[in-house]
């Protein structure tokens, strides 16, 4: 701990034990976190402030961790805070390690994407149904997605790929 870490950093016997109460250690597999997530990721309350439980972990066992300086996954599992399963980078290197491992936005398309809403051939309905112009509110609200989503349908400028 160095002098300018503010005090709602600083570990007591207390944190630990209730941070270390939340943590089912495996042997061999990822340290999973038990306590409150938010995202996937593990939240530990330290004095009044909720931090990532990862993050304190990286702190426990390798120190503090300097500015705007990510703790990623190698075994992509947000509610691990197992200490070798975590290594440092930047914003772009964790940009570059969710794209490596298929997570970033956009890298599946269409049916494969899990927030998909469609199927190609819901798409395909959709193209053939805007031929005969019922309008893209009305489609938008048959197929529950938005006039924009239609638009981008018909146009060409979503579901392109295949």
């Amino acid at each position: 701990m160095t002098p300018d870490t503010p005090k709602w950093w600083r570990k007591t016997a207390r944190d630990l034990n209730r941070f270390w109460s939340k943590v089912d250690i495996h042997p061999i597999r990822c340290w999973e976190w038990r306590g409150a997530r938010s995202d996937g990721y593990g939240h530990f309350c330290l004095q009044t402030r909720m931090i990532r439980a990862h993050r304190y972990s990286w702190d426990l066992h390798f120190g503090s961790i300097p500015p705007s300086t990510c703790v990623l996954h190698s075994c992509d599992n947000r509610a691990c805070v197992r200490p070798d399963h975590l290594f440092l980078g930047t914003l772009d290197d964790n940009n570059k390690d969710m794209a490596a491992k298929g997570r970033a936005k956009g890298t599946k398309l269409g049916e494969k994407n899990p927030n998909s809403k469609l199927t190609w051939s819901k798409v395909n309905e959709i193209r053939s149904l805007s031929l005969s112009s019922p309008s893209h509110r009305e489609l938008a609200q048959r197929f529950r997605v938005s006039r924009t989503q239609i638009w981008n349908i018909v146009r060409g400028r979503n579901w392109k790929h295949r």
